[in-house]
């Protein structure tokens, strides 16, 4: 059973935890933070539910944010699933719930970058309608190499 509400300003604690178990970069509370409550930012946040000593616990477990760059467009900032929750929909959901929300806020275009060599990330993305429309050379630094980076649109009118 999962739990989707939006995210505010104090999931940025939980944000970070999931960030850090899910990519080597650093994103701090502070930052999540600051992003949501200075910029033009929505998303999404997801949490299973867990039975812990015989009672019902809520475990977040994935996240979408979103920066509207323009009133009509907005751009990914990240998505991010826990590794162990990962290939059950929640992408997916995560995707679809940002689709119904920028439908009922004048939001018509997503775009979003994604290396090159990230298949399953592709292939989400492909899964909800998102198509390739250019690339970035060396986009990416990823364990000293550069990597391109697929620039990908979904039109939403």
């Amino acid at each position: 059973m999962y739990c989707l509400r939006c995210i505010s300003e104090h999931d940025s604690l939980s944000l970070a935890k999931m960030h850090d178990a899910c990519f080597s970069d650093v994103w701090s509370s502070d930052y999540f933070r600051s992003f949501i409550a200075n910029m033009q930012c929505f998303g999404f946040i997801i949490s299973a539910a867990q039975l812990e000593r015989e009672h019902e616990e809520w475990i977040d477990c994935g996240f979408v944010l979103w920066h509207r760059v323009f009133p009509e467009e907005a751009e990914l900032l990240k998505i991010c699933v826990l590794p162990n929750r990962r290939r059950k929909g929640i992408g997916k959901t995560l995707l679809e719930e940002s689709k119904k929300y920028a439908s009922n806020n004048t939001i018509k275009k997503f775009l979003l970058e994604v290396a090159m060599n990230n298949f399953p990330a592709i292939c989400l993305y492909e899964c909800v309608g998102f198509k390739k429309i250019t690339q970035r050379k060396g986009y990416y630094k990823i364990n000293e190499k550069l990597i391109d980076a697929n620039i990908m649109a979904l039109n939403l009118e």
